[in-house]
């Protein structure tokens, strides 16, 4: 019962846009002395459509600083990407911790203890940059997300890849290698503390 209103509604609109294209086809007809059939009627209303998109200055149709952002967050992301030396997807992250389950793979993930980023299809893809050649994760990640505490994984890996001044220019993952893990979570404490 509730729906008749909404299907009557959709009727009346569809029948009003038809009365108006009706309309104006034969508005136009008349104007031509009914020389002209629906199909050209169509065509000129087509073209019209067209040339008032092409007079729009082309400025509108240039991203604006929104958009602008979106796109630098996609070229910094794939750098990022880069310099982290690619992903593993959850087969390759199992094989190379020495087949661990995927249930122990996704507790470290929530747990902090790794890094997923979101792939295609939104599937968790893991940055290689993190993993020891041994397959175990490079101490202190845990300690330095948490100390970042961002809601990106994004921002984290940014965070791991690129050079830090606070680091003597060295990217945060490398110290970490190193066993420098305080250093690293100071460094995590102060991102975006203004002057540090």
């Amino acid at each position: 019962m509730g729906r008749a209103p909404r299907k009557t509604s959709a009727i009346h609109r569809n029948l009003k846009v038809g009365y108006t294209v009706s309309r104006e086809h034969k508005r136009l007809g008349q104007s031509f002395g009914g020389m002209i059939g629906k199909t050209t009627i169509t065509r000129i209303l087509i073209q019209e459509t067209l040339h008032l998109s092409s007079s729009l200055n082309a400025d509108a149709f240039a991203p604006g600083p929104r958009a602008r952002a979106l796109l630098r967050g996609a070229e910094v992301a794939r750098a990022d990407l880069v310099a982290a030396g690619g992903t593993f997807d959850l087969a390759q992250v199992q094989t190379l911790m020495h087949d661990v389950s995927r249930q122990r793979v996704e507790k470290l993930v929530r747990e902090k203890q790794l890094l997923a980023v979101p792939g295609p299809g939104n599937r968790p893809r893991y940055p290689a940059v993190q993993f020891n050649p041994d397959g175990s994760v490079v101490q202190g990640l845990k300690e330095v997300q948490e100390a970042l505490d961002f809601d990106s994984p994004w921002s984290v890996l940014s965070f791991l890849v690129n050079p830090d001044q606070r680091l003597e220019n060295e990217a945060p993952v490398e110290v970490l290698r190193r066993g420098d893990v305080d250093r690293v979570i100071e460094s995590a404490r102060r991102v975006g503390v203004q002057g540090a």
